[in-house]
C-alpha cells in the first residue's frame, strides 16, 4: 500500500462542486472562488514550496516564481483510490507520465506559454466507484517525491455532487474529464535521491548549494546575508542541519537546519560559543557537533530542537569534526590530542570507550562512516603536508586495513559516501580553486562535479 510521505500535507478547504471545467456540458465557474485554494496540498496551503495546482482545481494564483519547463520526463501524475481510512490503497487506477504508453490514455504536456504542466483525467475510460474518494498525486518519478496532491469524490451527476459537504474533496461528475493543471517552480521540492549539497561562495556570500552525483542539476539552496556552511542531511533528504553566521561577526558560529528546499532555517544553540561541523543521527532523533562553550573545543549531541544537550569529550586538546555510525552506537571524530591530529572513535551516549584509530605525525582528520559500517574515510596529509598535499584514505572502523583512495596532486579533503558505500566525494584544490569531485572506493573513475570559479566545498552525499 502507498504511504504519504513525511513531506505530504493533509488537505483542507471547500469543496468544488458541479460539473468540472472542461467536462463539456456546461461549467460551473461562479463556484470557483478564491477560497477553493485551500481544498489542496500546494504552496498557498502549506504544501510543497513552489508546486501550485490551477484552475479549475485551483485558482491561478500567479506567477509567484519563474516556471521550470524542463521536468516533463521526471512527472509522473498518479490516481489512487483511498480506503475508509483516508490511505491509498493497491496499485494506481491511473497513471500518466510525459508519453503516453502501458495502457495511458494521455501523456502529461507542458505548455511554456501558460505556464504549466497538463493532463487530462478521461474517467470515461475508467471504472470508477462512484461515492467513493480518489487522491491525485503529482510527482517524481525517479525517487516517487511529491509534489502535491487533490482529493475528488465521485458522483454519478452534477445534482448528486451538489450534495457534497465535505470541506477536504471536490465533487467530479463520473464519465466527465478532469484537466489536472499544475505549476512547479525552478528549485521545487527537496533534492532528488543521492544528490550533494555543500557550501559556496558563487553569489558573494557562503550559501548552500546541492550538485546531482553527475554533475547535472546544479542547484543553490539558500540565499541572503546570513553565511551558512558545513551542510548534513537529515537520514530521509528532507532538511539539512548547517553552520550559520551573521556577516560581519567573528566566532558566532550556530547550528541551524532547515528544509531541503533552503526554507526554514532555525536556530539550535543560541549563540552560546562557537558551533560547527554538525552530523545527524542515523535515526534522525539527534545532532552531533563540535563547540568551543566549555572554554575547548569538545563533541556535543544534542535532539533535533536544541533540547537535551549532553557533553561526550572532555579533553584539554581540540576534539571535532562528528560522524555517526550507521547503527548510532559510535561516534567517529578528529583530535590533536597526541600531538598531531589523529581519527578517534567513541560511545554516542556518553563518550566512554575511547579508542584511537590513527596515529601520524600529520593530519588525519574529516571520518565518515560508509553507510553499511564497514569502512571509515578520512583525509591525511601523510603523503605530503609540507607540499600542501592531502588525499582522501579508507580504513577498517578498528583502524586496520588503511587504503589510499585518492593520488592527484592537490588538497583533497572532505569525504562523503553515496548511499550505495561504492563511491566517494570529496573537495578539492587541485586546480587552485576549492571544487566537488567524486572518485570510486578504489581509486578509478574520478569525476569533476563543478567547475566554476567559486570555492565548492564540505560536500555532504544525501543517503535518501
Amino acid at each position: 500500500m502507498r504511504q504519504l510521505s513525511q513531506s505530504a500535507v493533509v488537505a483542507v478547504g471547500v469543496c468544488l462542486l458541479g460539473v468540472l471545467h472542461g467536462c463539456g456540458g456546461g461549467r460551473d465557474d461562479a463556484r470557483i472562488g478564491a477560497d477553493s485554494a485551500t481544498a489542496i496540498s500546494h504552496e498557498p496551503t502549506g504544501g510543497t514550496k513552489g508546486f501550485f495546482f490551477l484552475p479549475p482545481i485551483a485558482p491561478d494564483p500567479g506567477p509567484a516564481s519563474r516556471f521550470d519547463a524542463n521536468l516533463a520526463s521526471d512527472l509522473k501524475v498518479e490516481v489512487f483510490l483511498l480506503d475508509a481510512s483516508g490511505a491509498p490503497q493497491g496499485t494506481p487506477v491511473a497513471t500518466f507520465a510525459d508519453s503516453a504508453s502501458g495502457g495511458q490514455t494521455e501523456a502529461i504536456r507542458v505548455d511554456p506559454l501558460a505556464a504549466h504542466y497538463i493532463v487530462n483525467f478521461h474517467t470515461d475510460q475508467y471504472a470508477l466507484l462512484n461515492g467513493s474518494v480518489y487522491r491525485i498525486f503529482v510527482a517524481r518519478r525517479s525517487d516517487g517525491a511529491e509534489y502535491g496532491f487533490a482529493d475528488v469524490q465521485v458522483f454519478p451527476t452534477g445534482k448528486s455532487a451538489k450534495s457534497l459537504v465535505s470541506g477536504d474533496t471536490f465533487g467530479l461528475v463520473n464519465g466527465r474529464t478532469l484537466p489536472v493543471k499544475f505549476r512547479i517552480a525552478e528549485g521545487t521540492l527537496r533534492p532528488a535521491a543521492g544528490r550533494i549539497a555543500f557550501h559556496s561562495d558563487q553569489d558573494g556570500t557562503w550559501q548552500i548549494h546541492s550538485v546531482g552525483p553527475d554533475g547535472s542539476q546544479l542547484l543553490q539552496l539558500t540565499s541572503g546575508s546570513v553565511n551558512l556552511f558545513y551542510p548534513s542531511w537529515s537520514p530521509d533528504g528532507l532538511r539539512l542541519a548547517v553552520v550559520g553566521a551573521p556577516p560581519g561577526t567573528a566566532n558566532s558560529e550556530d547550528i541551524h537546519t532547515l528544509n531541503a528546499d533552503g526554507s526554514g532555517l532555525t536556530n539550535l544553540t543560541g549563540g552560546v560559543g562557537r558551533n560547527l561541523f554538525p552530523a545527524w543521527s542515523p535515526d534522525g532523533s539527534k545532532i552531533a557537533f563540535s563547540s568551543d562553550r566549555d572554554g575547548n573545543w569538545e563533541i556535543y549531541t544534542m535532539d533535533t530542537d536544541g533540547s537535551n544537550l549532553v557533553r561526550l569529550t572532555a579533553h584539554p586538546a581540540r576534539d571535532w569534526i562528528p560522524d555517526w555510525s550507521p547503527d548510532g552506537r559510535r561516534i567517529a571524530f578528529g583530535s590533536d590530542r597526541t600531538g598531531g591530529e589523529d581519527i578517534y572513535v567513541m560511545d554516542s551516549v556518553d563518550g566512554s570507550g575511547l579508542q584511537q584509530l590513527t596515529e601520524h605525525a600529520a593530519l588525519d582528520s574529516f571520518p565518515e562512516w560508509s553507510p553499511d559500517g564497514s569502512l571509515i574515510a578520512f583525509a591525511s596529509e601523510r603523503d605530503g603536508a609540507q607540499n600542501q598535499e592531502c588525499e582522501i584514505y579508507v580504513m577498517a572502523p578498528d583502524g586496520s586495513n588503511e587504503k589510499r583512495v585518492t593520488t592527484r596532486a592537490g588538497y583533497d579533503h572532505w569525504p562523503t559516501w553515496s548511499p550505495d558505500g561504492k563511491r566517494i566525494a570529496f573537495d578539492s584544490y587541485g586546480d587552485g580553486n576549492g571544487e566537488i569531485y567524486v572518485i570510486d572506493v578504489d581509486g578509478t573513475g574520478e569525476a569533476r562535479l563543478t567547475d566554476r570559479s567559486a570555492q565548492d566545498l564540505a560536500p555532504c552525499w544525501s543517503r535518501r
